[in-house]
């Protein structure tokens, strides 16, 4: 049991970094875009390929590191309340980031100091991604937190 969920959790880990990959590659290469050919701060071209980033890679993490699997029926969270909650979460970890991109590049180049500063935002935003926003249950039955109720979907279905 215990080597199950070690293998688990490695597996999700690997997806996650892989995802964070995607977003850090995502994020320098708008940064150096910003900088290099629109000759923008530093810290503006970053506030911008963050947000380009979150948006990449919370729909890479939706659909594909924290895909439901056997055993579980559904998420505590609906699409929207996750992406509102993703966005606030990971705002935070981004926020982080540019501080320490701030600081770090006072000392080293822009690559460098992004690299830094995201391997230590990415253990925060690990944490709560998995924690609370995907967060799964097993065979739970009763409503999503933020889904809408029947009476909505009834109401969405006659205004349609």
């Amino acid at each position: 049991m215990i080597r199950e969920f070690y293998r688990k959790e490695r597996k999700l880990a690997a997806k996650f970094l892989a995802v964070g990959t995607v977003g850090f590659i995502t994020n320098y290469s708008i940064l150096y875009f910003c900088t290099a050919e629109l000759k923008l701060h530093k810290i503006v071209g970053e506030i911008l390929a963050m947000i380009v980033a979150l948006h990449v890679t919370f729909a890479l993490n939706d659909r594909w590191t924290y895909r439901l699997g056997p055993g579980h029926t559904k998420l505590s969270l609906s699409l929207k309340m996750r992406y509102i909650l993703y966005l606030a979460s990971n705002s935070f970890g981004s926020i982080m980031t540019i501080v320490l991109f701030a600081l770090f590049s006072l000392a080293f180049k822009n690559f460098v100091s992004l690299a830094a500063a995201a391997i230590l935002a990415m253990v925060w935003n690990y944490m709560v991604n998995k924690i609370f926003i995907w967060k799964k249950h097993p065979h739970v039955s009763g409503e999503i937190l933020g889904a809408p109720d029947e009476a909505e979907l009834r109401s969405r279905k006659s205004t349609a």
